[in-house]
């Protein structure tokens, strides 16, 4: 708010200005909105050597904050069908985290974060507990070392990780850095059930959802 209030000052206007600009476009949310964290394309440079202009940034954040509503509603619905099918996650926030390229350029990485509790002794009503598993999957583009899409599962205290890289010298130097990511992770008292890389991408969940014409969990 306070870049906003700053940005729009520069220019001789009020905070009322923000909400009738045109943000950036965000098409894959519509083409796909539930589908996240998806393959990230390759994205085209931008960079033409100039600053952006004031105007450019504001829409740039009326943008990424549009983009914030979108998934955090994403988020509540998956949420309220959680539990529709079996083993589905009790909980699911879908979040991106904006960056800049050396270049200055603005890209943003793709975060699925997962809950899943654990049923025990026979009973299906999951069991919110510190026995809950995590899973993570995190996608972004790295331009030279191309897409990486990380999958991660933590039931404490057992950690286990994938990378996914398309990249072959990013796929080696991923494969070198391997030790040094599971000491540090055995340095913070976590057990390291397993730890690879591979060659390519994962293959991208379908999330689904349970439409009832009465809600059987009012």
């Amino acid at each position: 708010a306070k870049v906003v209030s700053a940005l729009l000052t520069s220019q001789n206007q009020g905070p009322e200005q923000f909400n009738r600009l045109t943000p950036l476009a965000s098409q894959d949310l519509l083409q796909a909105p539930l589908q996240f964290p998806r393959a990230p394309a390759p994205a085209a440079s931008q960079n033409t050597g100039e600053p952006a202009t004031v105007g450019q940034t504001l829409r740039l954040l009326a943008g990424m904050l549009n983009r914030i509503t979108v998934n955090q509603l994403h988020s509540q619905t998956l949420n309220a069908r959680a539990g529709g099918e079996p083993g589905a996650p009790v909980n699911t926030l879908l979040i991106e985290l904006p960056w800049l390229t050396p270049q200055q350029e603005p890209r943003t990485a793709q975060l699925r974060l997962e809950q899943y509790s654990q049923e025990k002794d026979g009973n299906k009503r999951p069991e919110r507990t510190s026995a809950s598993e995590w899973r993570l999957s995190l996608s972004m583009d790295l331009d030279d070392a191309g897409p990486l899409h990380f999958d991660v599962t933590f039931r404490p205290p057992s950690v286990s990780a994938m990378v996914w890289a398309e990249n072959q010298t990013t796929l080696r130097t991923v494969h070198r850095e391997l030790p040094l990511l599971r000491q540090s992770l055995n340095d913070l008292g976590l057990e390291v059930a397993d730890l690879d890389c591979r060659r390519g991408s994962p293959q991208q969940m379908q999330t689904r959802l349970e439409h009832r014409l009465v809600d059987t969990k009012a």
